[in-house]
């Protein structure tokens, strides 16, 4: 019997949102150096070998902003993007 892998495995540019509900987020697994010189002023310590359990994603709120955090496989799910749509 082959065991099934509990986990959703995500690319680069994979549109996800968390399980939970939210904004749509962009998958972006390549290091971004701007987001390491983030954590370098906040205080953080900036991993150069991610948790392979973890993606980082990228989205814009309702006013603009763009954010991004890693968030945990198990807490995320992909949608389908809808070419005509638009998110106003």
């Amino acid at each position: 019997m082959e065991k099934q892998d509990s986990k959703e495995r995500f690319q680069d540019g994979d549109v996800v949102q968390l399980k939970s509900g939210g904004p749509p987020m962009t998958v972006e697994n390549v290091p971004n150096p701007y987001t390491i010189l983030r954590q370098l002023r906040e205080g953080e310590s900036p991993s150069n070998d991610p948790d392979p359990d973890e993606v980082m994603c990228r989205w814009v709120d309702s006013e603009g902003k763009c954010h991004e955090r890693r968030f945990p496989i198990t807490s995320l799910r992909r949608v389908e993007e809808s070419g005509n749509k638009d998110n106003k």
